[in-house]
């Protein structure tokens, strides 16, 4: 009788483990949070942002033209929770330029001065909003003094290289960093 309970006791001693070791809770370590897994509207803004002035600095109008969707899509999932008190009519303001410029960069694929052109009202508006609302991450703005028949055009940047997207290749490092977030 000894040696059946022996083997009976050790068969269920094993099962039991076996069974308490596979219906253990997950973790939430090895698992993304909702907030990681999806990125902030204004993040996802800034970064269409950024990829659109970097295909300039390309001269890539295929690809400004995407990061051109890329911006209407962050701004349809924007909402004024960032916004300072009082300002919320900037705010929907800054928001409908963007668009509008966007929507041109978008629908000129073939045609990288146009875009350009409306790079810099729309640099203009991202400012204002990383202004209103916070800068994610480190950004520096730029400044081009020739660009617009000498007014000059400001950007934004990640990286402290000057790497003027109003030109591009011809002209590629005028501009100076102007202001640092």
């Amino acid at each position: 009788m000894k040696n059946i309970f022996f083997p009976i006791t050790c068969f269920v001693i094993i099962a039991v483990i076996l069974i308490s070791c596979g219906q253990q809770p997950k973790t939430t370590d090895n698992q993304p949070k909702k907030d990681q897994a999806r990125a902030k509207p204004e993040t996802m803004l800034l970064s269409a942002y950024l990829g659109l002035k970097n295909a300039l600095i390309a001269d890539d109008a295929a690809t400004a033209a995407k990061s051109g969707n890329q911006l209407l899509a962050a701004l349809n999932q924007m909402n004024q929770i960032g916004t300072a008190a009082g300002r919320s009519n900037d705010y929907a303001e800054m928001v409908d330029d963007i668009k509008e410029n966007a929507t041109h960069i978008a629908a000129n694929a073939d045609r990288i001065t146009h875009q350009r052109e409306h790079f810099e009202s729309l640099s203009n508006d991202v400012n204002d909003l990383v202004d209103l609302l916070g800068a994610p991450q480190k950004l520096y703005l730029n400044r081009c003094p020739m660009y617009n028949n000498g007014k000059g055009a400001i950007w934004l940047s990640e990286t402290k290289a000057i790497k003027n997207p109003y030109y591009g290749k011809r002209m590629l490092t005028c501009g100076a960093i102007t202001k640092k977030y």
